[in-house]
């Protein structure tokens, strides 16, 4: 059954926003770490660049963390008319639906932080979409086990309905099939007596097809003697 609070707007846990602020300087490091070493190799030349680079972490931590929050105030999933619904996005707000029914993969993930804080990544794979369609970066363990078990009930249902409707259609095929066997009898008969009439037309057919020719030649010696007979006949009378 599913629970009343998917079906209105659910926010992420608070110990979301830790993973999300997490990802956020972890995109940073990876896009600005070559600039950090280059600068970390010059300190002892140009000891003055330490406090530069201060600022600029501090700048960046400070990015990052409002960024983060206004990224988890606004991420708010739901299960609404049969979809999974992810709405997410402060500047670019963006509002992704799922059918239940195309859902094909439910993954639960948890990393070394994740575990830390108690809380697993939930990612949703569907039919036509390559690669995760939507992921929760931060859901409690019980709350993603009830996502997995709602999100692909849809999907098991729509297995057992199609497995009842091949069931139904071989056992529509199996009593259109169906004969009693007085009814095999009346059939077997009724086609060895089509067949049997069939074979004596044939054989008779050939009887006379062999025997024509000498049919006709008998008849023809008898009407010419029946012929003959008479035009003897009719020339006696006339003489006498």
């Amino acid at each position: 059954m599913q629970n009343k609070s998917l079906s209105s707007p659910n926010r992420l846990p608070i110990e979301g926003l830790a993973i999300l602020l997490f990802k956020t300087l972890y995109s940073w490091g990876r896009a600005l770490w070559a600039i950090f070493l280059v600068v970390f190799l010059r300190i002892n030349k140009h000891p003055e660049v330490v406090y530069y680079l201060y600022i600029a972490l501090g700048i960046i931590v400070f990015i990052s963390i409002i960024h983060s929050t206004l990224t988890y105030k606004n991420f708010y999933f739901q299960i609404k008319d049969d979809a999974f619904i992810v709405q997410k996005g402060y500047i670019n707000k963006e509002n992704k639906s799922v059918p239940l029914e195309r859902i094909q993969t439910v993954n639960i993930k948890q990393n070394i932080l994740q575990q830390i804080l108690g809380i697993v990544q939930l990612d949703i794979d569907s039919a036509g979409s390559k690669g995760k369609e939507i992921s929760l970066p931060g859901v409690r363990i019980k709350q993603a086990k009830e996502l997995e078990s709602i999100l692909l009930s849809k999907k098991n249902d729509t297995v057992i309905t199609e497995e009842q409707e091949n069931i139904e259609d071989k056992e529509e095929k199996k009593i259109l099939l169906y004969l009693s066997v007085k009814d095999l009898v009346k059939i077997a008969i009724s086609d060895n007596m089509l067949k049997g009439g069939l074979l004596a037309l044939s054989f008779g057919y050939g009887l006379f097809s062999q025997y024509k020719d000498i049919i006709e030649e008998r008849f023809s010696n008898e009407l010419e003697n029946v012929e003959t007979s008479i035009t003897t006949a009719g020339w006696d009378s006339m003489l006498i």
